[in-house]
């Protein structure tokens, strides 16, 4: 029979070393008789109809993709059968029972959980028909054609609709034959039938519907008693061909070029000395239009092989050009067979019976199938990510039909089954042999690589500018366990240890005595592996700029506007709290008195020059979960710069748990001494999501900071402020500057009332 899916592109094969593969799928009695085979358009898995000879149970064998399985009571007193399927993925089989009596039956699947025997309901075409093999094939509408032999001898042919079958007499001729095939022509949708009159002229004859007739036309004048086994299949391009098999033991190939028929010999396949049916030929076109033909090649007289030929499509007509492959040789095989091209891969598959005893007492059903083991090969890509190193892979397998079980070992004592897996984090960086094996229908294959897993050499700072001599905290971020890390200033000076990079806890700080832009590069090595980061231009010391003028316009040479905005206005007011949210330079108190602020750009920051003893500099922040930051100063200061960041911190700095902890915050203050402040305060919010996921209210919310001298957290008393839809706002009181955390815990401490009120703690 024939495959009606629709054609899909296969991969090109690597190199010509295919080799035929089998599987025994049922050996119960003397399975495999009458085979045929179908695709299911669903899953593209071959499902093979076939009988139980002596007991005459139809039996149904599918592929689910890594087995087979078998279902051995579809029907009863079943022989002569063919498969096929609708477009929905539901299969049909049309046979022929002779109990009670001989009727032409067809049994379909109710629904997709057709692998049960409870789920086919069976009808019958025909009541009164002789013994001959049927033909089935479902056109565009999901309506099945069935041909076949009627009582009185002649073609026929029979169609279902709503149920009801409709039978009719193609040819008015009698004489019976065993032989007919059905298919639909791709172009126009309509059916076409090819058969044997062995009692009339003993010819084959080809039928095609038009829409209103049936045309008929012999294939071959010349010759007589040709036909047997018969088997036709269009190509892509509309035209039907034949395989048959003449009763002098010739296999043929006949195909219509658009104007006539043309016939050649393929093949010799003798004659049977046992008395049973001419064998059956199977014809099927690949998605290159090339015709492949499975058969029983019976020459010995005794044992017969399962033999496949096939040919480009260019070189039908040419004996020579005809590939013949002996399939199966053992015992006597291939006596019923049934073929076809896999949909997806476009390789030959075969269905075939094969004979294990005398007298048909004893037989197997096997599957036959051409292809070559997968040629496994995968991607790997190296990236870092959160506090690994890690490797995602991809397959890059050559396999012609679909790779059933992959297995890799990532070199590191674990593994993964699966096609493609996750992105797989490694504890260190260091030399990995990686392996995959795969494994498909045809058999399995195993390759391995060596990946290098670096280190990835990463810093933080808490600042990248400020005015000369700058101090920058320099914190290792490294991934992959370095052993040794090598840090460049860029100034002249390094930084080398084998132990964390660190000398605190929270880093290492580095002074910027000169002016200027430096490229900061680390270096890391672990298993012998190295790697750099370099950070070009990283670190801008600036130059301290102290000038005085007359009017404000004086050019100091560094090209800057000196008047910071306000030209030669005096801004001379007592107690004036100045906020500067820019570099410039600004007028103070005095007259001719010209400040120079230098604010860096690191997250959030704020300036201001000329407090004086009792102001509080207040400044609001867009960073982090601080919104606001208040200092009170006991003291006279010309110029002072609070700097506000977010933090990452590692949790092994902690002596001990803080619990959930929302976020993480530094604020550093320059231009002043911190001796110059009294009392510190802020304001900040936590997100109400957050508590809820944290499983916390409002009242668990705790303010940490961290003690250096020690390398402790210290919880800080809190006032609860309230909350909106979205966060709740709190204010804590903060003994100095550092770093700080908000966190959640039961039973936490709250400050009193009042404690913005930051002048009645001053001296």
């Amino acid at each position: 029979m024939i495959f009606f899916s629709a054609p899909v592109a296969s991969a090109s094969a690597t190199s010509d070393e295919y080799g035929w593969n089998f599987t025994v799928i049922d050996t119960d009695g003397n399975a495999g008789g009458y085979c045929s085979v179908a695709f299911s358009p669903v899953t593209h898995n071959p499902v093979i109809s076939y009988t139980e000879i002596v007991s005459k149970d139809l039996r149904v064998a599918w592929y689910d993709g890594s087995q087979w399985n078998i279902n051995r009571d579809i029907a009863k007193n079943a022989s002569y059968n063919d498969i096929s399927f609708n477009s929905t993925g539901y299969p049909a089989i049309v046979f022929y029972s002779d109990t009670p009596e001989i009727t032409l039956r067809l049994t379909g699947a109710k629904n997709f959980e057709w692998e049960s025997s409870q789920n086919w309901d069976e009808s019958i075409i025909n009541p009164k028909v002789g013994t001959t093999k049927p033909s089935i094939v479902y056109n565009n509408s999901d309506i099945p054609f069935v041909s076949y032999f009627n009582s009185a001898n002649k073609i026929s042919y029979a169609y279902s609709i709503n149920e009801i079958w409709q039978n009719f007499e193609i040819s008015s001729s009698s004489g019976g034959s065993k032989y007919s095939s059905i298919a639909l022509n791709p172009l126009t949708g309509y059916p076409a039938i090819v058969y044997l009159y062995p009692q009339s002229d003993q010819k084959i004859y080809y039928r095609e519907y038009d829409g209103e007739n049936w045309k008929s036309d012999k294939i071959s004048y010349n010759s007589s008693n040709i036909g047997f086994g018969c088997s036709l299949a269009f190509n892509s391009d509309g035209y039907p061909g034949v395989s048959y098999v003449k009763n002098t033991g010739d296999l043929y190939y006949a195909w219509h070029n658009g104007i006539s028929w043309n016939y050649i010999l393929v093949d010799d396949v003798g004659s049977d000395s046992k008395e049973r049916p001419y064998p059956y030929t199977s014809l099927d076109y690949n998605n290159s239009d090339c015709p492949g033909i499975s058969y029983y090649d019976r020459r010995d007289g005794t044992n017969g092989d399962l033999k496949f030929a096939t040919c480009n499509f260019e070189k039908v007509g040419d004996p020579s050009a005809w590939e013949i492959e002996n399939v199966f040789f053992e015992a006597d095989s291939g006596l019923y067979n049934d073929f076809g091209f896999d949909p997806e891969t476009d390789l030959p598959y075969i269905a075939f019976y094969r004979e294990d005893g005398e007298n048909l007492n004893y037989g197997s059903l096997y599957f036959a199938m051409k292809g070559k083991t997968p040629e496994p090969d995968f991607n790997a890509i190296v990236y870092p990510v959160s506090s690994n190193m890690t490797v995602s892979f991809s397959d890059m397998t050559y396999s012609q039909t679909f790779a059933e079980n992959y297995l890799w070992n990532f070199g590191d004592n674990s593994s993964y089954s699966g096609k493609n897996p996750p992105a797989h984090k490694y504890p260190c960086a260091g030399i990995y042999t990686v392996s995959l094996n795969v494994s498909n229908r045809f058999g399995e294959s195993y390759c391995e690589k060596e990946i290098t897993v670096p280190t990835f050499s990463n810093i933080s700072v808490n600042k990248t500018s400020g005015t000369a001599p700058l101090h920058v905290m320099f914190s290792d971020k490294s991934i992959g366990v370095p052993d040794t890390w090598n840090l460049s200033f860029g100034d002249g000076s390094f930084y080398n240890t084998s132990d964390i990079f660190s000398d605190d806890g929270m880093g290492i700080t580095h002074v910027y005595e000169n002016p200027g832009n430096y490229t900061v590069s680390l270096s890391t090595e672990k298993n012998g592996i190295f790697n750099e980061t370099v950070y070009e231009k990283f670190i801008v010391a600036e130059a301290y700029v102290n000038e005085t003028g007359g009017n404000g316009n004086e050019d100091d040479g560094d090209g800057e506007d000196e008047t910071g905005g306000n030209g030669n206005e005096d801004d001379s007011s007592e107690n004036s709290n100045n906020n500067f949210k820019s570099s410039g330079s600004y007028y103070g108190n005095a007259p001719n008195k010209l400040y120079n602020v230098r604010c860096s750009p690191y997250l959030s920051s704020a300036c201001s020059s000329n407090l004086k003893k009792g102001d509080i500099f207040s400044f609001y922040i867009n960073t982090g979960f601080m919104r606001k930051f208040s200092a009170a100063f006991g003291e006279d200061v010309s110029n002072v710069m609070f700097e506000v960041s977010k933090v990452d911190f590692a949790r092994d700095l902690f002596k001990e748990p803080l619990g959930p902890v929302y976020g993480y915050g530094a604020v550093h203050m320059s231009g002043a001494p911190e001796s110059s402040v009294v009392a510190l305060s802020a304001s900040f919010e936590v997100s109400k999501n957050w508590l809820s996921d944290v499983s916390m209210t409002e009242n668990d919310v705790t303010f940490l900071m961290y003690v250096l001298e020690n390398k402790t957290w210290v919880e800080l008393p809190v006032e609860f402020e309230g909350c909106d839809d979205e966060f709740c706002s709190y204010t804590v009181r903060i003994p100095k500057i550092s770093y700080y955390a908000v966190s959640a815990r039961k039973n936490t401490k709250h400050m009193p009332k009042n404690t913005m009120d930051l002048k009645d703690v001053l001296i």
